[in-house]
């Protein structure tokens, strides 16, 4: 099933396949807003109730996209090719945050139905005329692809370099989980588990110093028996490293309602390279697990770890995340 609708007078892809149904805002960031899995009447993702609502705090809800992700200090960056400066929107970290991306509209490219799965194709361009090309200097497309299924939700992303210079490529997604999935649940019996090995050590302006850490106690739950989500507050930024799945270690997390024994499975490419995790005050009804290719503030960091990338003109960066929920396996 695919239906063209609207959000709250935003232009909206509605669609439905392998018992899953999912809401696209193609108007406002490419963001998934909602995946409900329909057999056990769970919402995965946390949905707003109203568009202000969304405008408000358009990073706590579905999965916005990042391009750039998380913060850029001073709103200040160098490569070897330009020097960048881009607006200061965070005022209390004195930063650039979240990129260019998350409200933009983007363009509805293609809808399609190929035997049981549906496939939905958005793209944005950032040219001349724009007020992101007037910060950037960068010709650059941007598609994102979502696909439908019985296995779930998978998202692919596209990025080109259409610009005659080397350009930075960070990305990443803000990706907000539901906490609980549905109404009966008891937020108590929710855990995050996720693949993490060292953490960034950071500043009061919430950057990374340079320095990795070991992981603290609380964040050794990622890799054990879990992190209680609504019990404690999270908001640190680690390395990658696979986590255990079936079908052998992944990169990815895990969100698990005990109570139901379900969960959530959300796994991630070998190009993202660092997670940040973060619930706000703990009570907030949401968990964000966000891939990201480069750390926080990674063009100022001078460290291989941080995950600083370029794309070369002409060349093109994809890459793929896939969600899904199942029971939980002993």
């Amino acid at each position: 099933m695919i239906e063209h609708t609207n959000f709250h007078g935003i232009e909206t892809v509605r669609f439905e396949a392998g018992g899953y149904r999912a809401l696209l805002l193609s108007g406002f960031g490419a963001n998934l807003i909602e995946l409900e899995y329909l057999p056990l009447g769970m919402q995965l993702l946390r949905t707003p109730a109203s568009r202000e609502e969304l405008q408000a705090t358009p990073m706590c809800y579905g999965i916005p996209v990042l391009f750039f992700p998380n913060r850029i200090e001073d709103g200040r960056m160098r490569t070897p090719h330009r020097a960048y400066t881009f607006p200061i929107n965070d005022e209390q970290s004195h930063s650039f945050i979240h990129g260019f991306l998350a409200q933009r509209p983007w363009q509805l490219v293609d809808a399609t139905q190929q035997g049981e799965d549906v496939s939905i194709r958005v793209r944005t361009r950032i040219e001349p005329g724009d007020w992101a090309y007037a910060c950037l200097g960068h010709l650059s497309e941007y598609t994102l692809t979502y696909t439908l299924g019985a296995q779930g939700l998978s998202q692919r992303v596209t990025v080109r370099n259409l610009s005659d210079i080397p350009m930075p490529m960070g990305l990443g997604y803000h990706t907000a989980l539901r906490v609980p999935f549905h109404e009966q649940a008891n937020p108590a019996d929710y855990r995050l588990f996720a693949g993490v090995e060292r953490q960034w050590e950071l500043t009061q302006r919430v950057m990374p110093t340079g320095k990795l850490l070991p992981l603290s106690p609380s964040a050794q739950r990622l890799m054990g028996e879990g992190f209680p989500v609504h019990e404690e507050v999270i908001g640190d930024g680690y390395l990658m490293r696979d986590l255990a799945m079936p079908g052998g270690p992944r990169r990815g997390a895990v969100l698990r309602d005990n109570g139901s024994a379900v969960e959530l499975v959300y796994e991630v490419d070998d190009a993202f390279t660092q997670w940040i995790i973060w619930n706000d005050t703990a009570h907030s009804g949401f968990i964000c697990p966000e891939p990201q290719t480069w750390i926080t503030n990674a063009p100022n960091l001078d460290m291989p770890e941080a995950g600083f990338a370029l794309l070369e003109p002409g060349a093109e960066f994809s890459a793929g995340c896939r969600m899904s929920l199942r029971a939980v396996r002993d």
